[in-house]
């Protein structure tokens, strides 16, 4: 009976350990690039769905972003395949929460995982410090689930004005410098074709109302004599 009581007690704590949601992989401490699988088990008791969600380390405001949610249970299986390149390097921190057919949710946590996509690869010894805990099912507010896509490092308004500017439309220090001369010379210029014009005009004028006069005179005086 005792031999009995014990083996069943064995049975219920080995399937109770391998009912606990964790994630295997990454651990604590890990340097994460590029598009990473998570790892890990979400099978539990009456399972419902799991849900992986990251936020920033440390997170005081306990502000967490949607990555999955799924309603398939998996053990020691891929649950995510996470694309950090569509996020800043950083600490971040992972939680994986598994929800029953009674409303309750349990908790995995991950912390100290850093995105360093654009950083020297570094190679540090995981330390696992993370626990699961049961704790009573919170509605999630949907809206603070966002995709990855909305979280995306973006450029800057400034970064992409002078992107779409063309190279040949941005004046040269040299061009903005000798627009006030080529403006001065084109208006002299003008100026001097506009007098040398008048002028022309003038003596053309004088000339001929002068031979008219002198042909007026000379008739006037050849009258006279007669």
């Amino acid at each position: 009976m005792i031999l009995l009581l014990l083996t069943f007690h064995s049975s219920l704590s080995t399937t109770s350990a391998l009912q606990q949601p964790n994630i295997a992989a990454p651990l604590p401490g890990t340097q994460l690039r590029g598009v990473v699988p998570i790892v890990g088990t979400s099978d539990i008791p009456n399972f419902v769905r799991y849900e992986i969600s990251f936020g920033y380390d440390p997170n005081p405001t306990n502000t967490w972003f949607l990555l999955v949610s799924e309603e398939t249970a998996r053990v020691n299986s891929e649950l995510f395949l996470w694309d950090t390149t569509r996020i800043n390097d950083g600490n971040y921190m992972l939680r994986l929460r598994v929800f029953d057919a009674g409303n309750n949710s349990t908790d995995y946590l991950v912390t100290n995982v850093s995105v360093g996509n654009d950083a020297p690869l570094q190679l540090a010894t995981p330390v696992p410090t993370a626990t699961a805990t049961s704790l009573p099912v919170t509605p999630t507010p949907t809206a603070t689930a966002i995709t990855i896509a909305q979280i995306a490092p973006t450029a800057t308004p400034l970064q992409l004005a002078i992107d779409d500017v063309p190279a040949s439309t941005t004046p040269s220090a040299v061009s903005v410098a000798l627009q006030p001369f080529t403006e001065a010379l084109l208006r002299g210029i003008l100026l001097t074709g506009s007098v040398a014009l008048l002028f022309g005009f003038y003596l053309n004028l004088r000339r001929r109302y002068r031979f008219r006069a002198l042909a007026w005179w000379r008739e006037l005086k050849a009258r006279s004599r007669r």
